[in-house]
């Protein structure tokens, strides 16, 4: 939506400003308490949560100075950086609100689509005003506005079934 509402002030002719937040560090303060509660809400298999428990609950941290290396320590709340976990483990909720839609088989069928709608959208009304623009400029509009919806946490989605990433696929010719 926020970028539909540049573009529209682009054709205005109007000036747009587009504030940007990292959230890059959101997942660090999560209490593992409900990141456990969201994956037994999302219909995530008592097994499965208990794993999870014992990955979160169980790990530890440790610094090193040169040779010199702390005691480990627990890790009270987030998930351990550097996981591939990591991004996986936000579901419901936070992740929604973050722009990734998951349903409680992780297929992301409904992301996919979502996602697929706002990009062909984007580039829509890019090719309107695209005479307006140096080539680099657009280069850099559709990676603002296009690649950066694809690319969005796609290490977590990219399991997803081979015909939803032809459907991106088939949007990339485009």
């Amino acid at each position: 939506m926020t970028s539909d509402l540049v573009l529209e002030a682009m054709d205005r002719k109007d000036v747009a400003a587009l504030v940007l937040l990292d959230l890059s560090k959101a997942f660090d303060s999560i209490q593992h308490k409900s990141i456990l509660k969201k994956l037994r809400a999302i219909g995530i298999s008592r097994e499965a949560t208990e794993w999870f428990r014992s990955y979160l609950i169980e790990g530890s941290h440790s610094v090193r100075i040169g040779y010199e290396t702390s005691d480990p320590r627990p890790i009270l709340h987030g998930v351990p950086q550097g996981s591939i976990l990591g991004p996986a483990l936000t579901p419901s909720k936070s992740a929604k609100n973050l722009g990734l839609v998951m349903d409680c088989s992780l297929t992301y069928d409904e992301h996919i689509i979502q996602v697929a709608s706002k990009c062909i959208g984007n580039l829509c009304q890019i090719i309107r005003v695209e005479h307006l623009f140096h080539s680099h400029t657009l280069v850099t509009i559709i990676s603002s506005l296009v690649i950066s919806k694809l690319n969005y946490c796609s290490s977590v989605w990219t399991n997803t079934a081979k015909k939803n990433l032809g459907t991106f696929h088939r949007h990339e010719e485009i």
